[in-house]
């Protein structure tokens, strides 16, 4: 009897054993870091026609600018179909531009003003 009692203690221990390692506490690791998907945007400032008007554009995609003039004043310009060069504009704002050089054009009401000779800052 006592030849029996010996393995079916030993297979009750280790049967404990198995059901304390089962009942652990696990401890979260930390939640994986997530990277933008967005891309990093560049910022061009220009002056326009002798430094009378300033603005910057901000490249938020290669279809979208964000652009902020000297004032304060803030638009999102979406690109336009263009037979030369870039377009890009808003309700209030369009943006046209050929390599360095840039026109924008401000419509307030029924009047649009053009500041011309726009050229990146150096």
């Amino acid at each position: 009897m006592k030849t029996m009692i010996l393995p079916l203690f030993v297979a009750l221990s280790l049967s404990a054993c198995d059901s304390a390692d089962t009942n652990k506490t696990v401890e979260p690791t930390a939640a994986p870091t997530q990277t933008s998907s967005t891309p990093p945007t560049s910022s061009t400032q220009y002056s326009c026609e002798n430094g009378s008007y300033s603005f910057n554009i901000n490249q938020i995609t290669e279809d979208k600018l964000e652009f902020i003039d000297g004032a304060g004043n803030k638009a999102t310009l979406d690109r336009q179909p263009s037979a030369s060069g870039e377009q890009f504009s808003s309700d209030e704002y369009t943006l046209s531009r050929k390599g360095d050089d840039a026109l924008i054009e401000i419509k307030d009401g029924d009047k649009t003003y053009t500041h011309r000779e726009c050229k990146p800052a150096k």
